[in-house]
């Protein structure tokens, strides 16, 4: 590698790794506290691996019992991406949208656009933390409910919904984002050792949420109130 690329390197080691894993935790927080039926339910997933009032060592294996949480983290992201624009180009001239385009040109893809697209998802505007849970381990992020996994119909509807790309968290190809498992092991371990722990509210339930977007989305307030959980 050159400088200038272990330079960049370097970079996106501290932009990717950092903004991006606590302004993502600033939304969990902030859709977890509209939504008490998820938290309780996450909660009782915490409590269940990492027991109240006991001393435990986070550990890998036990993270990645968190499918809850998972969920959860993906369902806000769907929702609330941080990062919103993925940018291509291509090595060779290309035919996209019916037309052609010479090597090296920009494409700018919106994220926000598609993880909210009624074509991939069902009822894209709802927070439901469900969708990604119910086919937690599938790549393909199947939009299902249990009584649709019964039906051919619907079956084959779903197959639309679920989409390759309809989701893109961290990117994809061979340009993913090679932290994107660091990342998850930090959103994990945020969720338990702060939720796990303490009650945490916001200071304004009608207050929106205040977020400011370029190339990625970031939170510029949430105001909460933070006490022991009474176990």
């Amino acid at each position: 590698m050159t400088d200038i690329e272990i330079r960049a390197n370097i970079l996106d080691a501290f932009f990717a790794g950092t903004d991006t894993t606590a302004n993502l935790f600033c939304f969990v927080t902030y859709y977890l506290c509209h939504y008490p039926e998820v938290k309780q339910k996450m909660l009782a997933e915490i409590d269940s691996i990492f027991p109240p009032n006991s001393s435990f060592q986070l550990t890998h294996s036990d993270l990645s019992k968190l499918k809850y949480c998972e969920a959860i983290i993906k369902e806000v992201d769907r929702l609330c991406p941080v990062a919103n624009i993925l940018a291509r180009y291509p090595s060779e001239p290309i035919e996209v949208g019916g037309y052609q385009w010479p090597a090296d040109t920009q494409f700018q893809i919106d994220l926000a656009i598609i993880h909210r697209h009624k074509d991939y998802w069902i009822n894209p505007e709802i927070f439901d933390p469900d969708r990604f849970f119910l086919d937690n381990k599938s790549e393909s992020y199947l939009n299902v409910k249990n009584d649709d996994l019964k039906d051919d119909h619907n079956e084959k509807e779903n197959q639309k919904t679920g989409q390759k790309y309809s989701f893109i968290m961290f990117g994809g190809g061979i340009r993913i984002c090679p932290g994107r498992k660091l990342a998850m092991i930090e959103l994990f371990s945020l969720m338990v050792y702060v939720f796990g722990k303490y009650d945490v509210e916001l200071i304004d339930m009608e207050a929106p949420l205040k977020t400011k977007s370029s190339i990625i989305t970031t939170c510029q307030e949430l105001m909460v109130k933070i006490k022991p959980r009474n176990l």
